[in-house]
């Protein structure tokens, strides 16, 4: 078709003979389909690849009825709607046949179990099955199209009649079948199409025709039906009947099962039919555009434009990438944006957006005939009068594409031809006003005489006049005074005058009022007359009254200066806006009242901050080209768009040709490319894309909350859920990831905020308040919701942050208050009475205490007094009658003074250990330790003691039984206890050391028990008292100290345990002590 390649073909093409570039690609035809088609797949959540209905709701979500249930999109995901056992709210059955969006946002869902009402705002499911035994349900549960009529009525179209929903509440239908002997009855069971035209007249597609549905003054519906059976021009051919679409002139698209297309008009009862490769015609849309969409059961898409009385066939390729994605076309539908979606039966939904189809190349695949060489393109020119563009090159000199066959006439430098171009590297192309085109090479200027017959070549002669010493020549343009200005790589710029006089202006490093650098780039001509140079060092503007320049260059200090030190090229908009393309400081707007710049860099947005070449499109769009991908300027909003292969753009480095054809597309030159920018206007037709609230969280927990089909909706909250997320979307689908949003929380967000791509906003910490949550999205062609999805937010304070709350804190305050001071009135009296009784008890338990340590003294110094008097006679004795005293007789005094200094030793220790135990100095380090061997080791100290009175010691304890105590209080304890039942005794007892399990699981009992003489009942409670000790001397008339229980007990009880005493005279004493295991 063209010599330019479709932007989305990726795999081998299919090549014509034809290369009309003006022609054919300027002429405003309709928005055919793409080589390629977007694809939507499981990859992006679709759970079924057989898609049989698609459909968009008010606010703009696309609905996609698949073999797995229905599924809603907005861009981003997919929400799922199906059949799940023992949940009577969901779909009867999740194969689904058609959709129809009704009223008040309700989705009615045709499947293969019936009917089933989807209210959009509550997400609620009603079904209405078909029961064969109730006449007044629906007549088959296979539902194959939906729509209501003018008066509001539900009519359901299924394999097997016609119904028209009476009740809704009670789920009644009538029924509509074939009567045969009425012909103005249904004329087939087996109905596929509804359509409520846009005179609001119902028509049915069944396997018997196309049928109107009137209803007589007697409510009586009749069926005046057109099928196959009639002349030419006047049936069908073929009574069955698919699919039915209405264009804009009201004509009737039929599609029939192996009949393909016929345009139906009513008016005339008229049918005119349309050939296709494929007549089992399935699905049938007209589009906005007026071409015709037909899908076939096996033969692909087929576009119909009635205007040209064309046909396009799109088929699956499985070798080519981006093809129909299967043959089987199952659904078709235009959302608002004017995108067509196109539903399969086994590989998912194909959709492709008018919009995008902006990009065809002149390329290397092409056939070498229309081929043009490879290398950089650096000069384009399109002939206005021929179509011929002419293609300067890098090394490879000029190529001339034919405008009316394609083919690419090469002119390349020859040594041995004066009439051939000078150097293979062409810099700039000026087409003169004798109809000859200066080009300016590595070698000097030419001038090209194109042929005079089509088909011929053109020749070259060098300019000699003006004679420019630099060979290399970049901008050449010519004024309007008619002077010509030639751009050098190392001489800087010349002027070459009317009169023949030449001009060079040239950088003198002792003037500032000349170039900064001898490298031109670019030169420009403004609407005042004005000369611009573009040079290695800067911007530079002509003074014509002092024949010398203005500076621009870049300084680092100065914010409003120019960006870049090298400057590539200078344009001028329809505005008189000048633009400056720089080649590493991005985009420069020369603001002229305040000779200051404003920068586009790649912090706005910008692919490079190398610039290499720049025009407007239509009015307020830049295209701007880079090393590394192409830019819109919006430069009313100052906005900038990247342009990718999500586009359609396959080339990424561009270079620095560029021209425009007149009507308006823009060519660019790439490396062996040209690529062509179809003309396109900013504002895009279809209505502006809705934002949507989709979805809330509160501490990272959804809500299930959203604002899609209310205009705002209230979520209510306590202090404590203050860290929110919001999702949001605009329901534009063609670039969904460069869809951009700015959002605001009002009461907390002091500006809107600008998110960029990101479809979410979190808040952490808001403190209680009502606030507004705002989000306004832009597509990708920049258009903006009308108005911002709202959400109302409130947060509830705590309870003590409210107004009932603290009114009632300062009356409760004032009555404390009150309160406190009568209270403390009657405390005061209060305390002063109980000062007066602890007085006085603390008077009497000092007393008593006196009484106590009194008595305590003198029971210790009458003690004391007992053995040291003993001794001190003896002693003394001894001393008067040492002479006399036989060896036995001193063995026998030194044994009791011994006895009674050990027995006056103990009564010390136990008097030292249970004062310090009294003061609270005794450390308690507790350890747990097997209990056996503590008993085996006391038994073992004691046990001479023991055989000296011919008493035995006994020791029971379990070895894996435990203690946690501290072991020197211990030892203590059973020490003393130990001592006790030894001096008791008799010669000849027994004394028992027993370890054993406590009741409670925590605890072990200590017992010592022994065979001696017992303690009285009555005696027992004067053990523990220092005041009443109870006091005796053991059986060999061991005397004790009387401190050994009281510091027995006060040990014990300092390692939480317990001493429990029990005896009776003459049968012994048993010790039972209690401590933690």
């Amino acid at each position: 078709m063209t010599a330019f390649r479709d932007a989305h073909r990726r795999g081998r093409p299919s090549f014509f003979l034809l290369f009309l570039l003006v022609v054919l690609l300027s002429s405003p035809a309709q928005a055919l389909p793409p080589a390629e088609f977007d694809t939507i797949t499981f990859a992006d959540g679709l759970v079924s690849s057989s898609v049989s209905s698609i459909t968009q709701d008010d606010a703009g979500f696309l609905w996609f009825g698949t073999q797995a249930g229905v599924q809603r999109y907005d861009g981003y995901g997919m929400q799922l709607y199906t059949a799940e056992p023992f949940k009577p709210d969901s779909l009867s059955n999740q194969l689904v046949q058609t959709m129809y969006l009704g009223p008040d946002n309700v989705l009615w869902v045709g499947t293969y179990s019936g009917l089933n009402r989807l209210d959009l705002r509550t997400r609620r499911i009603v079904a209405f099955p078909h029961t064969a035994e109730d006449v007044s349900t629906l007549s088959n549960n296979i539902v194959t199209s939906i729509r209501h009529d003018a008066a509001g009525s539900l009519w359901v179209a299924t394999l097997d009649g016609l119904n028209r929903m009476d009740d809704e509440g009670e789920g009644r239908f009538t029924r509509y079948a074939v009567d045969p002997e009425d012909p103005e009855s249904l004329p087939h069971h087996t109905v596929r199409a509804l359509l409520r035209d846009s005179r609001d007249r119902l028509w049915v597609g069944s396997l018997g025709g196309i049928s109107l549905v009137m209803e007589d003054a007697g409510g009586e519906v009749r069926f005046r039906t057109w099928d196959d059976d009639g002349p030419d021009g006047e049936s069908l051919p073929s009574p069955y009947v698919m699919t039915i679409a209405e264009d804009d002139m009201g004509y009737l698209w039929i599609g029939t099962w192996d009949g393909g297309v016929s345009r139906f008009d009513p008016a005339e009862g008229t049918f005119v039919h349309y050939e296709l490769a494929d007549l089992r015609l399935y699905t049938v849309m007209v589009a906005t555009t007026g071409l015709v969409y037909a899908g076939t059961w096996g033969g692909g898409l087929h576009v119909i434009d009635p205007r040209a009385g064309t046909i396009e066939t799109y088929r699956h390729d499985p070798e080519l990438s981006g093809s129909l994605a299967h043959d089987v076309v199952y659904s078709l539908y235009e959302d608002g944006s004017g995108i067509i979606w196109i539903g399969t039966n086994g590989n998912g939904i194909n959709f492709f957006d008018p919009r995008r189809e902006s990009f065809r190349y002149v390329h290397q695949e092409l056939p070498r005939e229309k081929r043009i060489d490879s290398g950089k393109v650096q000069a384009l020119w399109l002939d206005p009068e021929s179509g011929d563009l002419y293609v300067g090159l890098q090394n490879r000199g000029l190529n001339v594409v034919d405008g009316d066959t394609g083919i690419v006439t090469r002119y390349s430098h020859d040594r041995d031809d004066p009439a051939s171009i000078s150097s293979d590297t062409v810099n700039d192309l000026l087409p003169d006003r004798d109809g000859t085109i200066l080009v300016s090479t590595h070698n000097g200027l030419n001038r090209f005489y194109p042929p005079r017959e089509r088909g011929g070549r053109g020749r070259f002669s060098p300019v000699t006049e003006p004679e420019i010493p630099d060979p290399i020549i970049y901008p050449v343009i010519r004024d309007r005074r008619e002077d010509l200005w030639i751009g050098t790589y190392n001489s800087g710029v010349f002027r070459y005058g009317r009169d023949g006089t030449l001009r060079q202006y040239a950088h003198d490093p002792q003037d500032r009022r000349t170039i900064a650098n001898n490298l031109v780039y670019d030169i420009l001509e403004d609407r005042y007359g004005t000369i611009w140079v573009a040079t290695n060092g800067g911007l530079h503007r002509y003074r014509s009254d002092t024949d010398d320049f203005d500076r621009f260059v870049y300084d680092p200090a100065n914010p409003r200066g120019i960006s870049g030190l090298s400057v590539g090229n200078i344009y001028e908009d329809r505005a008189g806006t000048l633009w400056i393309g720089t080649r590493s400081g991005g985009l420069n707007r020369f603001e002229r009242e305040t000779e200051t710049f404003s920068h586009f860099t790649s912090r706005q947005g910008m692919t490079s901050n190398a610039v290499v070449s720049l025009h407007e499109g239509e009015p307020g769009l830049l295209y701007v080209a880079t090393p590394n991908g192409l830019n819109l300027v919006f430069t009313g909003e100052d906005r900038v768009v990247p342009v990718d292969e999500r586009d359609g753009l396959d080339v990424r480095e561009f270079s620095t040709g560029i021209t425009r054809e007149p009507g308006g597309a823009l060519l660019l030159g790439a490396f062996s490319e040209v690529v062509r920018v179809a003309s396109r206007s900013t504002d895009h037709e279809g209505m502006p894309p809705r934002t949507v609230i989709t979805g809330t969280a509160v501490l990272d927990t959804p809500l299930g909350i959203a604002s899609e089909y209310r205009d705002a909706t209230v979520l209510e909250l306590s202090h404590q859920e203050n860290f929110l997320e919001f999702s949001f979307s605009v329901l534009s689908f063609s670039l969904p990831g460069r869809n951009t949003y700015r959002y605001q929380l009002r009461g907390f967000d002091g500006n809107w905020v600008d998110a960029g791509t990101r479809n979410h906003a979190t808040y952490t910490n808001v403190p209680p308040g009502n606030y507004e949550f705002l989000v306004v999205g832009t597509d990708a062609y920049g258009l903006s919701s009308v108005e911002p999805a709202r959400m109302i937010v409130r947060i509830r304070p705590p309870f003590w942050a409210t107004a009932w709350f603290i009114a009632l804190a300062v009356v409760m305050t004032f009555l404390v208050v009150l309160a406190a001071y009568l209270l403390r009135v009657r405390s005061l009296h209060r305390i002063n009475r109980l000062l007066e009784e602890t007085v006085a008890e603390r008077t009497a338990r000092l007393s008593e205490a006196n009484e106590v340590k009194d008595q305590f003294f003198s029971i210790i110094a009458h003690d004391l007094r007992g053995p040291v008097t003993g001794m001190e006679s003896l002693t003394r004795q001894a001393v008067l009658d040492y002479e006399t005293y036989t060896p036995e007789l001193l063995r026998d005094i030194f044994s009791t003074i011994h006895n009674s200094a050990a027995a006056l030793l103990g009564m010390l220790e136990n008097l030292l250990e249970w004062a310090r135990v009294q003061s609270g100095r005794i450390e308690f380090n507790p350890h747990r330790e097997p209990l056996a061997p503590i008993l085996n080791a006391l038994a073992e100290a004691n046990i001479v003691t023991a055989q000296a009175k011919s008493i035995t010691l006994h020791v029971e304890c379990d070895r894996a039984l435990t203690i946690h105590a501290d072991l020197d209080m211990t030892r203590a304890i059973l020490q003393n206890l130990v001592n006790n039942a030894i001096k008791f005794t008799p010669p000849g007892g027994e004394v028992f050391l027993i370890g054993q399990e406590a009741q409670h699981p925590e605890e072990v009992e200590l017992i010592v028990r022994d065979t001696g003489v017992g303690v009285p009942e009555e005696k027992i409670g004067e053990l523990f008292l220092l005041d009443r000790r109870y006091r005796t001397t053991g059986t060999a008339g061991e005397r004790g100290s009387g401190f050994g229980l009281s510091l027995c007990r006060d040990l014990v009880q300092r390692q939480q345990g317990e001493l429990r005493f029990s005896s009776k005279t003459g049968q012994g004493t048993t010790v039972k002590v209690t401590l933690p295991r």
